[in-house]
C-alpha cells in the first residue's frame, strides 16, 4: 500500500487580494523618481528628439526674449510645475495637451478668434492659428520603472504567497 498525500504552503488568493494595496504602497515610493523622469524627458528631450519646434514657435519665442530651441523649454513653466503631491503627480494643464498634441478647433481663444500677439508694447505681432492646425504631440509623461521599483513590488508582491503548511489530498494506492 503506497499513500501519497499533496501538501502546499503557498496561496495565490492573498497575493490576488492585495494587489491593488501593494501596487499603491510601490507607486507612492517611487512618486520622486517619476518626478524626476518627467523633467528628464523634457530637458533631454529623450521621447521627441525627432520633432523640432516649428518656425512659428521660433518665431514667437523671439519676439518674447526667450533664446533656445528645445521644445518644451521656454518659460520653465511646465517643468518647474512637476511636483509630487500627496494624491500623486501633479503639472501644468496644457502639458499634457502636448504630450498627446492636439488640433485647434475654429475660434480657438477666449476671445472667439484665431491667432495671438506675442512681443512687448507697440511691437507686438499677430500671428494666426487657424482651426485645423496640428500641434504634433511631444510626449514626455513617460515612466519606465527604475530596476530598484521592480525589485521593490516584486518583494512585496512575494510576501503574500507564504501561507502555513498544510494539506490539500491524500491518495491511497493499494
Amino acid at each position: 500500500m503506497l499513500k501519497i498525500e499533496t501538501f502546499i504552503d503557498f496561496d495565490f488568493s492573498k497575493p490576488k487580494q492585495k494587489l491593488t494595496k501593494i501596487s499603491k504602497k510601490v507607486s507612492k515610493a517611487s512618486l520622486n523618481d517619476v518626478v524626476k523622469q518627467f523633467k528628464e524627458n523634457i530637458t533631454t528631450g529623450k521621447h521627441f528628439k525627432d520633432k523640432p519646434i516649428g518656425s512659428m514657435t521660433k518665431d514667437v519665442r523671439r519676439l518674447r526674449g526667450i533664446s533656445g530651441n528645445k521644445p518644451l523649454i521656454s518659460t520653465g513653466k511646465l517643468l518647474n510645475s512637476i511636483k509630487k503631491t500627496s494624491r500623486g503627480i501633479s503639472y501644468a494643464a496644457y502639458g499634457e495637451a502636448q504630450n498627446d498634441g492636439f488640433i485647434f478647433r475654429n475660434n480657438w481663444n477666449k476671445k472667439g478668434g484665431d491667432g495671438f500677439y506675442a512681443g512687448k508694447g507697440k511691437s507686438k505681432t499677430l500671428f494666426r492659428v487657424r482651426g485645423g492646425t496640428e500641434v504634433v504631440d511631444r510626449p514626455w509623461i513617460v515612466y519606465e520603472p527604475t530596476p530598484k521599483m521592480v525589485e521593490q513590488f516584486f518583494k512585496e508582491f512575494l510576501k503574500q504567497f507564504a501561507s502555513r503548511k498544510r494539506k490539500i489530498s491524500t491518495k491511497v494506492i493499494k
